[in-house]
């Protein structure tokens, strides 16, 4: 069984990305920077603003 993602916004990119909680706060788990805005609900690969490079990442996970 897989954890369900939480998902966020970076400033100013319109993406959303798998927000990855650390001590200082939430990082995009693709590493583009911080997470300025949580979004309601999970990270939704089927989403058509879904980071590209957060996606790879999260079916790469699940194939290991």
């Amino acid at each position: 069984m897989t954890t369900p993602l939480e998902a966020g916004l970076v400033a100013d990119d319109g993406v959303v990305h798998v927000a990855l909680r650390k001590v200082n706060g939430y990082v995009a788990g693709c590493g583009v920077g911080k997470i300025v805005q949580i979004i309601a609900g999970r990270f939704d690969p089927a989403d058509q603003q879904a980071c590209p490079q957060c996606l790879a990442d999260t079916t790469e996970s699940k194939a290991n």
